[in-house]
């Protein structure tokens, strides 16, 4: 899914986004992306993803990144409630 044009790091901010929803700790996860932030750069978050798909005919798992980053972005950068 590498290089995203905006600089996200798709991959961490999966990683993050699963680990928070899988050991129920969403609130681990938050600080987690916002230390992502904070040692990568603010583009490097799924707050920086524009959307252009450039990512998804790269990607081996064939994710929707482009409809997921937003969604990761709710839950851990703004703290909504994430419901599957």
């Amino acid at each position: 899914c590498l290089p995203c044009p905006s600089g996200v790091n798709i991959p961490e901010n999966f990683s993050v986004f699963n680990k928070g929803v899988m050991y129920d700790d969403l609130e681990a996860a938050r600080w987690e992306y916002q230390s992502l932030k904070q040692n990568q750069g603010e583009a490097s978050v799924a707050e920086a993803c524009i959307q252009c798909g450039t990512c998804e005919p790269k990607c081996p798992q064939k994710i929707a990144i482009s409809q997921w980053m937003p969604r990761i972005d709710a839950v851990l950068g703004k703290g909504q409630t994430y419901n599957p």
